[in-house]
């Protein structure tokens, strides 16, 4: 007995050549549409989620102590008033223009400042390595403060030397998007780059080694 012959479907036809192709291309409209409507969409979601995530790192610089308002004390935090984590990469500060390398150096400008009225500083140093960490949102990380025995005679000194610093830094987020923080930039915004550059006189905060390189500036230090 012979099986019934099955005959494959055809597409179906108008009759008429240009109204077939016409519908044709319509289908092949529509598709176009819709794959352009499902990238544009993935690209919105993409960019929702990395605002979702945005950091914003600030060097902030303080004088005084909050608690005690006539104590004569110099802060310089790192803080991230964004949304999202950033690792800081590299961070730079200058004093009236000169760039500084670590505590030391910044230091040694803070006694120079205060000199001829006040020939020496003694105070408490508190320091910390905030390189190549992540800050989290909304996360003040304080990176050094100076707290001088004789407050009532810096307390003009420190106040003189913090305006004239100025700090650059860059940072990078968790999809590794990275910006530099520049007080020095009239904008005041962070500015979107490939990579972090390499700084001329990057300023190192490791405190491995800070007690042993404190000698010229007396006082104790302390390493939280």
């Amino acid at each position: 007995m012979d099986s019934p012959e099955v005959h494959a479907p055809h597409a179906g036809h108008t009759g008429h050549r240009w109204l077939d192709i016409a519908m044709a291309c319509a289908a092949l409209l529509v598709s176009g549409i819709s794959l352009y409507v499902a990238v544009h969409h993935g690209e919105t979601m993409e960019k929702m989620v990395a605002a979702a995530s945005w950091p914003n790192l600030e060097a902030n610089v303080t004088v005084g102590d909050q608690g005690v308002p006539e104590t004569a004390r110099l802060g310089i935090a790192v803080s991230n008033t964004g949304v999202g984590p950033a690792r800081l990469e590299t961070l730079e500060i200058w004093h009236d223009g000169t760039p500084l390398s670590d505590a030391r150096a910044l230091i040694d400008a803070l006694a120079t400042a205060g000199k001829p009225a006040i020939p020496s500083l003694s105070a408490r140093l508190e320091a910390r390595s905030l390189v190549g960490t992540v800050i989290g949102a909304r996360e003040d990380s304080a990176l050094l403060s100076i707290t001088p025995s004789d407050s009532e005679a810096w307390r003009l000194p420190i106040i003189r030397f913090a305006v004239q610093l100025q700090s650059r830094l860059c940072y990078c987020s968790v999809f590794d998007e990275c910006y530099v923080s520049d007080t020095r930039a009239k904008r005041g915004r962070p500015e979107r780059v490939e990579h972090c550059p390499e700084p001329a006189v990057p300023y190192q905060d490791d405190t491995t080694d800070l007690i042993d390189a404190m000698p010229a500036a007396p006082g104790p230090v302390t390493k939280p």
